[in-house]
């Protein structure tokens, strides 16, 4: 759990008005019209993660265009069986959680939404976030203590929610990234997957960054010998060429005449996103959560409070690091989501579901056009008596509008915002 600071308290608030919000939303919401949380659903009616595709965030240049790479090289581990994980070799490198990516510093959403509607365009939803925005809304029914801040836009019908580095979602220093290139050989984290998520009554497109992926080489292997199956027996080593081969070799002087040439760049009409390379994803690979810790600081106990990013995700284990002082302790372990998932966990989804469609009903009944851009802040910073900010709320703000041209807090760029506001009305 991070600190909360004065310069925390200073981003938190600094475009809301503190004392006037809109509403404030209790962990004891059921859906059933009483308070009284034991008399809450204890199993979810509807709940699926189907993962659509993954994607690689190859260019946010300046003028506003994002060149992205369905699939791309996938942060698998390299050699999961390997037993030197241990020693000088595997020393972490301490820093920011975010150094290798490509950060999204405008129109952050345009990419999910843009790349769904090419990819599937009759798929419907009704919300687009991230897995931290549904996490967050498990921690808080169970009464954890974090604070976060995530901002809301609606268009439309459509309402986008995103979380803002502040509190917990602050990507302060530590040794994660460093274990991540140990375990994949990669030093960049530009792989994300999107997915839809049935939560209750909603239909959630979730986007998320992918850490760490199961390998898919077993669907490759299958392949080449499918393949070795049904040529091997048509033609003999005797044989002088192939005709596969014989047919392939006048060709090779064209081919040659391509392998320079950068990969052709397919623009979406309507958005600022663009495809380099082939225009169709290859089957989505499931992603492993991690958690790096210091050996001092582990217990199983932290390990348990994944469980909402492991749901939410779609993945079958986690993998835990340990470290001393930045070298590795042991040899990555993983767990799965049942070893890890607490007892009460169905119930604690069932009343994050009602809380979710609680909280987007009332944003849609919001009629007033300065109301498109709010806030969502849980803190426990009581200043005032009347100060809902008490840890036990979720406070919905009204964000001040941005009078300027460019609107850098905006989810979607002018042209895609136009799109949907023909579609989600």
């Amino acid at each position: 759990m991070s600190r909360f600071s004065a310069l925390d308290r200073q981003h938190m608030f600094d475009d809301v008005e503190r004392w006037e919000p809109l509403t404030s939303f209790t962990r004891h919401y059921t859906g059933l019209g009483c308070s009284n949380e034991r008399t809450a659903p204890d199993s979810m009616k509807n709940f699926k993660v189907e993962t659509l595709f993954d994607y690689s965030l190859l260019q946010n240049g300046h003028n506003r265009k994002k060149i992205i790479q369905l699939d791309g090289i996938a942060p698998i581990i390299e050699d999961e069986d390997d037993p030197n994980f241990k020693g000088d070799s595997c020393q972490l490198e301490h820093r920011r959680r975010t150094e290798g990516t490509a950060i999204e510093s405008h129109h952050s959403m345009e990419v999910p939404i843009a790349l769904t509607r090419y990819l599937r365009p009759n798929l419907k939803f009704d919300i687009v976030t991230t897995k931290t925005f549904l996490a967050m809304l498990c921690r808080f029914i169970d009464n954890e203590h974090r604070f976060y801040r995530f901002d809301i836009e609606r268009v439309g019908n459509l309402v986008i929610i995103e979380e803002v580095p502040y509190g917990d979602a602050r990507p302060s220093k530590t040794y994660l990234q460093g274990a991540l290139d140990i375990l994949t050989g990669r030093a960049s984290m530009d792989y994300r997957q999107v997915s839809i998520c049935e939560f209750g009554t909603k239909r959630i497109l979730l986007r998320q960054h992918v850490d760490l992926a199961e390998s898919s080489g077993t669907g490759r292997s299958h392949t080449q010998t499918y393949w070795q199956r049904n040529n091997a027996h048509q033609y003999s080593p005797q044989d002088p060429f192939f005709p596969t081969l014989k047919d392939t070799i006048p060709s090779i002087a064209k081919i040659e005449g391509f392998i320079d040439q950068p990969e052709p760049i397919f623009h979406i009409d309507g958005t600022n996103v663009a495809i380099q390379g082939p225009l169709v994803p290859e089957t989505p690979k499931k992603p492993i959560e991690i958690m790096c810790r210091s050996f001092q600081r582990f217990s199983f106990e932290n390990l348990q409070m994944k469980w909402p990013n492991m749901i939410f995700s779609g993945a079958d284990r986690i993998v835990s690091v340990l470290h001393v002082r930045g070298l590795i302790d042991h040899k990555p372990k993983s767990f799965t989501f049942e070893d890890i998932a607490p007892k009460g966990y169905k119930n604690t989804m069932a009343r994050a579901s009602a809380l979710c469609r609680h909280i987007f009903d009332y944003i849609q009944t919001l009629r007033c056009s300065d109301c498109d851009k709010m806030a969502l802040i849980w803190v426990n910073d009581k200043q005032l008596p009347s100060d809902v900010n008490d840890g036990n709320h979720l406070v919905l703000y009204r964000r001040r509008q941005n009078v300027r041209a460019f609107d850098e807090s905006a989810f979607v760029s002018p042209p895609l915002r136009s799109s949907i506001l023909r579609t989600f009305q």
